[in-house]
């Protein structure tokens, strides 16, 4: 059974982080960094990462942070293919341990995973739309109305 209170109080953290992001008191570098720690967080406790992440959980690139709009596209790191996964697993822990979130813009996918393998980031970001469901790869805010103080 896992504790979910740690990661909705880890994502109260994530508001107050990306709400500093957004109004320029602090870089997205120093934002990234204290993101990816919440998200981690949540394994002092049994807890889910998603629910840390919630604030900008397929709405928000991991790594750029940038905010992303109703039919922008973002990938998540773990649908790419298991060939690829297998191959180099180790450079996409890498990816995972420097970004904020799992969930990359097509830009950062690309570019990131071009990095690992030339060409790499749009064949696995094909292979990610050709695999999962639309809705997998496309924004959605998954915050409940609780969660949203807009």
């Amino acid at each position: 059974m896992s504790c979910h209170d740690i990661g909705r109080g880890l994502s109260s953290v994530v508001k107050v982080i990306l709400k500093k992001l957004d109004s320029g008191e602090i870089s997205a570098d120093t934002a990234r960094d204290l993101l990816h720690a919440c998200r981690m967080g949540v394994y002092w406790c049994d807890g889910n990462e998603y629910e840390a992440m919630i604030q900008m959980h397929q709405m928000r690139c991991g790594y750029c942070l940038k905010k992303l709009s109703k039919g922008d596209t973002i990938y998540d790191l773990n649908d790419v293919s298991n060939s690829f996964k297998t191959e180099h697993n180790d450079e996409i822990k890498a990816i995972d341990a420097m970004a904020a979130d799992y969930f990359l813009c097509r830009e950062c996918f690309e570019k990131l995973f071009d990095s690992i393998a030339p060409g790499a980031g749009e064949e696995q970001r094909r292979y990610i739309e050709e695999k999962c469901s639309e809705d997998r790869w496309h924004y959605k805010d998954c915050r409940r109305p609780w969660e949203i103080d807009e």
